[in-house]
């Protein structure tokens, strides 16, 4: 006996079914990528100092107005060196949980120094407490679009749209 096959509106209806679960996007960056591996563990100290490892996307007018926030004003330690520094932000600004003001966040320069990472404070004046729940990097325009690049991609594969959470 035949199964009677479903009419060409109703297969198209099936296949964009969407099947909830409650497993959430993950945001993953590698601590051996040689652009941004230093501040996988910058991140991850921060995650935990806010409680949460959960972040909720925002639209580009917010990520814009996030960004504005954390990393106005910020100095440049290389003027005239295109490229060379550009402020990372974390939480990231196109997040909710992004956008915080910057004065409050630890500012710190990733470095090598004899072949070891390290993540000073940026400014001798205005040393990190431990206890922030945002940072500003110092990090190359390179490095800091390539790790926005990975959420990026998330964004886009997973679908998130405004509102949406992930980790």
């Amino acid at each position: 006996r035949s199964t009677p096959k479903p009419s060409s509106a109703a297969s198209d209806v099936y296949k964009r079914q969407v099947i909830p679960t409650n497993d959430m996007p993950v945001l993953s960056y590698s601590r051996a990528h040689e652009k941004y591996g230093i501040v996988v563990p910058i991140y991850e100290q921060i995650m935990q100092r806010r409680g949460t490892d959960v972040l909720h996307a925002v639209n580009q007018a917010k990520a814009t107005a996030n960004r504005t926030a954390t990393c106005t004003p910020f100095t440049n330690l290389y003027p005239g060196v295109a490229g060379k520094d550009s402020c990372d932000e974390f939480p990231p600004a196109s997040t909710s949980e992004g956008g915080q003001d910057g004065n409050l966040c630890a500012e710190l320069t990733p470095q090598v120094v004899n072949g070891l990472w390290s993540a000073p404070a940026t400014w001798p004046n205005r040393p990190a407490s431990g206890n922030e729940t945002c940072l500003r990097l110092h990090i190359t325009q390179r490095a800091n679009s390539s790790a926005g690049g990975v959420l990026g991609s998330l964004r886009k594969y997973q679908r998130l749209v405004e509102g949406d959470p992930f980790r």
